[in-house]
This record gives C-alpha cells, sequence and structure tokens, in this order.
C-alpha cells in the first residue's frame, strides 16, 4: 500500500462504514418483517426468512452463519498462536515458555494451549454465552487502546506543531473519549455472569503477568 499513514485509516474507516451500513440494513428489514415478535426469537434473522422463504430460507442463514463462524475461528486458530508467541518473546508481556518454537518456527506451546482453552470454552457453555464472552474480550482491547490514546493526546497538549511519524489522530481526545463511553455503555449492559467471566480473565492475565515479571527479576 502506497502511504499507508494516511490511506490506512481511510481504509479502515472505510469497511467499518461498509460492514455497519448492511448490518443496520439488514436488522432494519428484520425489525419490520418481525415487529414486536423480534423480542422473543434468538435467531431473528433466520426466523424472518423462513416466514418468507420457508424451510429453506431458515436453512441458508443458518448455513451461512455457520459457515461464518468457522471462518472466523479458522483464521484466528491460525493468527492467535503466533500473537501469543509474539507477546512472549518480542514484547515480554507473557511467560517465556509460551514463545517456544520448533524448529520450522510453529509456537507449538502456544498452539496446544490455545487449542486446549478453545475446547474448554466449547464443552461448557453455550454459543449465546460464549458470543458476548468475545465482546467482552474485544471491549478489554478497545478500552485500552482508548485509554493509551488519550494519553497520548493529553501530552501532545500544549507542544510545538512538529512533524511526527506515524499515526496522526485528528480531533484531539474527542474520538478516544467517544470510544470509551461506548465501551462503558456496551460493559454495563452485558449479563453479570459475562462481566464475572471477562473479570477473572483480566485478574488471570494480571497474576500471570506479575509472577513472571518476579522470575525475570529474580534471574536479572
Amino acid at each position: 500500500m502506497t502511504n499507508p499513514e494516511k490511506n490506512l485509516p481511510k481504509e479502515m474507516l472505510a469497511v467499518i462504514i461498509s460492514v455497519v451500513t448492511v448490518y443496520v440494513l439488514g436488522f432494519l428489514v428484520v425489525i419490520r418483517m418481525l415487529r414486536p415478535k423480534i423480542a422473543h426469537d434468538s435467531a431473528p434473522l433466520a426466523i424472518a426468512f423462513a416466514n418468507h422463504f420457508g424451510l429453506l430460507g431458515k436453512l441458508i442463514i443458518i448455513f451461512g452463519t455457520v459457515g461464518s463462524i468457522l471462518g472466523v475461528a479458522i483464521s484466528l486458530s491460525y493468527s492467535t498462536p503466533f500473537i501469543v508467541s509474539s507477546l512472549a518473546n518480542e514484547h515480554e508481556l507473557l511467560p517465556h515458555f509460551l514463545g517456544i518454537k520448533s524448529k520450522k518456527g510453529s509456537p507449538w506451546v502456544a498452539i496446544i494451549l490455545t487449542a486446549l482453552l478453545c475446547i474448554l470454552l466449547f464443552l461448557s457453555s453455550n454459543y449465546l454465552f460464549l458470543v458476548p464472552c468475545s465482546v467482552i474480550v474485544s471491549l478489554v482491547q478497545y478500552f485500552m487502546t482508548s485509554l493509551s490514546m488519550l494519553k497520548v493526546q493529553w501530552k501532545k497538549k500544549g507542544r510545538s506543531k512538529v512533524k511526527e511519524h506515524g499515526f496522526q489522530l485528528k480531533g484531539g481526545i474527542i474520538i478516544p473519549s467517544i470510544a470509551l463511553i461506548v465501551c462503558i455503555y456496551i460493559l454495563i449492559n452485558l449479563e453479570k455472569k459475562v462481566i464475572i467471566f471477562g473479570s477473572i480473565l483480566l485478574g488471570c492475565g494480571i497474576v500471570i503477568y506479575i509472577i513472571d515479571f518476579l522470575f525475570k527479576k529474580i534471574r536479572n
């Protein structure tokens, strides 16, 4: 990509706006088709298609949903172990043993760990519980990113305008502030057990980081 500093944010915004537009239009159609009955259906889009196209319409939506989930799961099964390995080796945010690789460069420890974690989550609950769990994991990332952007923008405040390399966020603290408000709004509307689950995961991560930090300090 030519000039990624300028074009990458534009491309990301274009993708986000396109996806949101499709989702909003789809749900507007479903709401108009089902009206009050949408509040009592766990799969409103499938029910709406079933009302107009019969069993075939419902099956199309169900298989499309399953295919979409499998696509995301397969892509994450490839990327997640390498992210874990990178956090352990390059950024030193996870225990070093998670970054152990085979002779061919595969992070086999991270692959086994993430596979076991996925199996436990799959066997321990249902899909309707795991979906908001994935939301709260993403919220942690977005929340911390927004906080970091607030810190960066605050540090820039009062400085003389000097040409800087990297991503330039226009609007100062407005965008990260809005992002924080949206994250908090989504968080308070999640189920209590989902918030507890996310808090446990966050606590485990903090404990692992502290233990690994103390071990490194002792070794040095």
